[in-house]
């Protein structure tokens, strides 16, 4: 009866461990995810601001051209 329950409870503990194991890389696989898109959204909000600035600018200096 003795090696049955350590048994019993062997498994328990395996169950357990393997169910969190899975929650805990689901829910870092969702973090890393989350934070990999807030950094390519930041970046790309980034460059598209620092592009149009400069498509602004160019436009603005070629406005501003002195005539010849």
């Amino acid at each position: 009866m003795y090696t049955f329950t350590t048994l019993l409870t062997t498994l328990f503990n395996l169950i357990i461990t393997t169910l969190l194991n899975l929650v805990m890389t689901i829910l870092l696989k969702l973090i890393m995810t989350m934070f990999l898109n807030l950094v390519i959204t930041t970046l790309l909000n980034l460059i598209m601001t620092t592009l149009l600035s400069l498509i602004v600018t160019t436009l603005l200096n070629l406005v501003n051209l002195p005539k010849v």
